[in-house]
Order: C-alpha cells, then structure tokens, then sequence
C-alpha cells in the first residue's frame, strides 16, 4: 500500500507485539525503545542535547551547602516556587530526548515471523530496515504476474528455479519479496534460512501503483547486492524496463522494451518472451 506522497505504509505494532519483542530479546531495555502510535521509537543519539551547566546554579565558591544550612535557609517565596517550576518545565522540554523509529535487521526480521509477531499471510517486506506494507495487486498486474510465471515455467523449465513472492536476504536491512527471481539450481542442502542475492539471476517487480518506490528503493537495493539482471515491468505503460550490469551499486545498462519488443534473460539468451503476450489488454 502506499501513501499519497508515494511513500510505503509502514507496518504497525501492538503493545502485545511490543511486549514480545522485548520478551524474545529482539529489543534490548539497554534501547530504551518506546512504542508510540505502533512505531517503535529510539531515541535519536545524533540528536541529543548538550546542555552546558548553567552558571547560576552552581554553589558559591564551590561550596555545597550542608544538610543544616539547607533546613535553616528561609523558605522560598510563592513567586520564586512559581518561577522554578516553570524553568523545570521548560527544561523537560527542552531536553526531552528525539525519537525516531527503530530499524530492524533481517535476522529480527525473521524473528519476529519465528515468534508469531509477523504473520505468514502478511504482505510485507523488509526495506532498508522498515517492515512496509506491499500494495494491493490490481487485476493487471495479477494476470501480467500469470503469464509471465507461465512464459518462463515454458520457455525455461528447469535450468533455473522459479521462486514466486519470497523473501531474499540482500543485506544487513533489506529482505525484499519480488514477484519473480530465477535462482541458480541448487540441488543440495536446503539448511540455509532462504536465497541471498548471490543466488538471483533475475528478478522481477511487476508494478502499478508502485514503480516510483521500485526505482528508488528497490533497484539500487538489487544492484548492491550484485543481481546480475532486474525487469521493472509498468503494467500501466505497458513497458518493461531492463536493468543489468551492477557495478558501484548501480546498473549501468537499461533497455526499455514495449508491447513490439522482446524480453531475454541475460542468463538464457535462447529464450524469448514476447511483452504483448504478459500484457494482454
């Protein structure tokens, strides 16, 4: 789902969530985190305060005042008790600690899915430490998501694993769910949590209401961890926007391809998907 200004909804917590993540170790008391508004809130360091002492509460001559002197000295006025308290006032405020909302890890990530917090049947993804919410998928990018399971389940069969809506773990932050990656074959163990972008060939978004976060968001993400080959495909185009070559964090080849055009797989050149046959309306 997205906001208006196209931004992801990010994904809100209970305080029963809260509380599990404290339980289960994944927020340590040393954070002092704080739930506000289903955000979980940390205070920002980078923001902190640094307030000086104030050089009219310091004692005179650096003499601090006996327990004696204090219950001798003369009770302060009403007027002097009103002003103190509205400079401690004042001085909450202003050193109230900056919050802002606590990133997650993809191992607190999974965790938080291992302990019940993270439903499977949510849509959502990890991205650059927020837990987003995925957007609705309208009806073309639905049947676009169709066809083109069936193009490449023909066309490339078994020389690649086909993986539909999962996670892959890119890096420390970032747990993405494209709608299709071609996986390198691995027949072997299976003990591993899940497919790291070392293992991509290709993936692909299939976008509607998405593809300005895609952009900004997901392609670098790709390109960073080295995925050789990225299809942004703009169903409301009609275009299919080719990204390969990652270097420095970056694609250095993009190929638009419309409805006349013809998609191959940088990993099998002996494929060929016709863009009119996934976008048929």
């Amino acid at each position: 789902m997205l906001t208006q200004n196209d931004e992801p909804e990010r994904r809100r917590f209970t305080p029963d969530e809260f509380q599990v993540m404290l339980d289960e170790g994944i927020l340590h008391p040393r954070e002092r985190a704080q739930l506000r508004d289903g955000f979980v809130m940390v205070p920002d360091r980078s923001r902190m305060p640094f307030r000086p002492v104030r050089a009219d509460l310091e004692p005179e001559g650096g003499v601090v005042p006996s327990d004696q002197q204090l219950l001798e000295a003369p009770p302060a006025s009403r007027e002097r008790r009103q002003e103190a308290e509205i400079d401690m006032n004042a001085l909450a405020r202003e050193t109230e600690e900056p919050l802002i909302r606590r990133k997650f890890n993809v191992d607190e990530y999974y965790r938080m899915a291992e302990v019940g917090i993270l439903s499977p049947d949510e849509r959502i993804e990890l991205l650059d430490g927020e837990i987003v919410i995925m957007a609705a998928m309208g009806s073309r990018h639905i049947w676009c998501l169709i066809d083109l399971e069936e193009e490449i389940q023909e066309k490339i069969g078994r020389r690649a694993s086909k993986a539909p809506q999962i996670p892959v773990r890119l890096a420390t932050r970032y747990a993405p769910e494209p709608d299709i990656m071609l996986l390198r074959r691995n027949d072997g163990c299976r003990e591993r949590p899940g497919p790291t972008g070392a293992d991509v060939l290709l993936a692909i978004e299939i976008s509607d209401t998405t593809i300005g976060n895609d952009r900004r968001v997901k392609l670098p993400a790709y390109a960073r961890a080295g995925i050789p080959e990225t299809w942004l495909v703009d169903v409301n185009a009609q275009v299919v926007e080719m990204y390969t070559d990652p270097q420095d964090g970056a694609y250095q080849n993009y190929v638009p391809v419309d409805l006349e055009g013809v998609l191959t797989p940088s990993a099998f050149p002996d494929v060929e998907i016709f863009v009119r046959d996934v976008m048929r309306w």
